[in-house]
């Protein structure tokens, strides 16, 4: 009887040794096929990020926080993206234009709240994003969303931005196209979050 016994309590550890081995073999083919959806989506797409809008999220909308972008460009680097790039309005990469507005505040003609929202607070990390290559300057006075639709429809990409563009009119760009290519995003602290909902397609 000490025998069978044993030989029940062997049966019993292989079965379930092959039941744990089979779940793990499905376990790492799931993960594997969504780690292969993540780097096939990293290779070939095109990110365009809407840089104004994460700064002023990441900064709660009351100052204009460099580090978000970064944050952002950190984030899809590790997760393979290659192709990133960022339009920003040329004046706000200008030391002279932010030094005008913090005249304007010791004048007592606008307001430090405001000014927050409007300048950059780290002109020189923006620099550098554009000496790498990832921030992309446009004309003071064209309209910089523009740039952002423009190009991602044009290559194939997706904007990175919480707008929704409904007052931008771009020929050739329907709104079902701006649906199914806006990335929408938020922050935990110092977390970048996109939607993990978001499908490229």
């Amino acid at each position: 009887r000490e025998q069978v016994r044993r030989t029940q309590l062997v049966d019993e550890i292989m079965t379930q040794t092959l039941k744990n081995k089979d779940k793990s073999g499905a376990d790492a083919k799931d993960t594997g096929t969504a780690a292969d959806a993540v780097a096939e989506a990293s290779n070939k797409n095109l990110l365009v990020l809407d840089l104004p809008n994460i700064c002023l999220r990441h900064g709660n909308h009351k100052r204009f926080s460099c580090e978000g972008v970064q944050l952002a460009i950190d984030h899809f680097r590790k997760k393979g993206f290659t192709r990133m790039v960022a339009f920003l309005p040329e004046y706000l990469l200008d030391y002279e234009h932010a030094s005008k507005h913090r005249h304007l505040i010791r004048l007592g003609l606008e307001t430090e709240k405001k000014v927050k929202t409007k300048l950059p607070d780290n002109i020189s990390l923006l620099l550098s994003l554009k000496e790498e290559g990832y921030v992309i300057p446009t004309p003071a006075q064209d309209y910089d969303d523009s740039y952002c639709i423009e190009y991602a429809h044009k290559h194939g990409g997706v904007v990175v931005t919480n707008d929704r563009y409904r007052d931008c009119i771009i020929e050739g760009v329907t709104k079902s196209w701006l649906r199914e290519h806006l990335m929408t995003f938020t922050f935990v602290n110092d977390e970048f979050l996109p939607n993990p909902d978001f499908t490229f397609r």
